[in-house]
């Protein structure tokens, strides 16, 4: 019932629109114009307030920033904004109005809870931040440890060898990675930083299971 009653609301408020915009390009006085933008305004903060409560996030953004468009300083349609955003787990974007609300002294909200609101974001949008450049840095260490693997693979002709496989098998079998380094560097005469690359980046498959237990595959049954 109550979503029906906020649909026929921000129907309405549509209709309102609609029949303001009937009077763009009619001759106005200046003040008559600010009052149809006002009136406006109020309408596209209302819209947004019945998208939020519809759970209809990103069309409540889009009736606030309509509504901001027309009036910069309404502090209602900024809150509203800061509230979609962060339903649409947008928190940078629901920081930034928190904190320009702030600024507009906060349009009626309780002064302890909207700093409240602002520190809670901002230690989501760290934690976010940390997180991508974690997952930047890993990646890009990723990256690196492949090349190394390939220019090793290439630098001793591996490309007919059973290189990989047969190392992946010490790994697991040696559970020692330096032991492992040492029979790499033995078998195919590398220089340890070599092996050493070699190593790491199978390692790291084995680790991810991007490449298969060597054991387990080798200890399954043969099929009947």
């Amino acid at each position: 019932v109550k979503g029906k009653k906020f649909q026929e609301a921000a129907g309405l408020y549509e209709e309102g629109l609609a029949v303001l915009d009937r009077c763009k390009g009619q001759p106005m006085l200046s003040t008559e114009s600010q009052q149809v933008d006002g009136l406006k305004a109020v309408l596209h903060s209302n819209i947004s307030q019945c998208m939020l409560s519809l759970e209809l996030y990103r069309r409540a953004v889009e009736a606030a920033s309509r509504c901001l468009e027309l009036d910069p300083g309404n502090a209602k349609a900024l809150h509203r904004k800061s509230q979609a955003h962060e339903a649409l787990r947008e928190h940078e974007d629901a920081l930034k109005d928190a904190l320009q609300l702030r600024k507009l002294g906060g349009g009626g909200l309780k002064e302890r809870d909207l700093e409240e609101r602002c520190e809670k974001l901002l230690l989501t949008v760290q934690k976010e931040n940390q997180m991508v450049n974690k997952v930047g840095k890993e990646h890009e260490e990723m990256f690196k440890m492949k090349e190394r693997f390939e220019k090793v693979f290439e630098k001793y002709d591996l490309e007919d060898s059973n290189a990989a496989p047969e190392v992946a098998k010490w790994l697991v079998q040696d559970k020692d990675f330096d032991c492992t380094v040492g029979k790499i560097a033995k078998r195919w005469r590398m220089e340890k930083k070599d092996a050493e690359d070699f190593a790491k980046w199978i390692s790291k498959g084995l680790e991810l299971k991007i490449i298969p237990d060597p054991l387990a595959t080798s200890e399954q049954p043969a099929p009947a």
